[in-house]
């Protein structure tokens, strides 16, 4: 086993090797891991009325049909929903009656008419885009686990040789991700 200098100078370097050659080339997708992926600006408005379109709903109640859609993918917030809600109301596309004690609302006229302009496949696939998303992210978190996980076992059990022979796989690896990249942006 090295000592503890030697093990956290290779952590250190190898780490450094990670965010410059792997990070760099998946950070958008990196990135968009944090606290989940979001609707787009302009998608959540129209699928709180798609939401109300099944049926009346109190605002906790659209944040868990979301959260039942998207298979616990995406649970926006009340902060996002309530003053969608007012907005909607605003415009006359939905009301409100308080009902037990919560403020439900319900689609207008004007509402519907207003859905009945989007396709309905924008908002289900929007749903199965979120899926989607963290399924991807899921893999791409565990593929960088498994490699991190190894990088600190070779680390501590691991001699110069083994340390040599990782930081080959990480450079190749990298290398050909920089490869699929350039790929991919020649598609595009």
């Amino acid at each position: 086993m090295k000592n503890k200098d030697e093990f956290d100078l290779f952590e250190e370097d190898l780490g450094d090797l990670i965010r410059e050659k792997v990070y760099r080339n998946i950070g958008r997708f990196a990135r968009s891991w944090g606290d989940g992926p979001r609707m787009g600006h302009g998608d959540v408005a129209p699928s709180v009325l798609r939401a109300i379109k099944e049926k009346p709903m109190h605002g906790y109640e659209i944040i868990q049909h979301f959260e039942r859609k998207s298979h616990g993918m995406w649970r926006p917030s009340p902060g996002s929903i309530y003053p969608i809600l007012q907005s909607l109301e605003d415009q006359g596309l939905v009301k409100s009656q308080v009902r037990s004690g919560k403020k439900v609302y319900e689609l207008t006229k004007k509402g519907l008419a207003e859905i009945e302009k989007n396709p309905e496949d924008h908002y289900t696939s929007r749903f199965e885009d979120l899926a989607d998303h963290w399924r991807q992210a899921s893999v791409w978190k565990q593929g960088i686990h498994m490699m991190v996980s190894s990088i600190h076992e070779i680390g501590h059990r691991g001699t110069s040789k083994d340390t040599e022979k990782a930081r080959e796989i990480i450079e190749n690896a990298a290398e050909k991700l920089s490869k699929l990249v350039a790929e991919i942006k020649n598609r595009d």
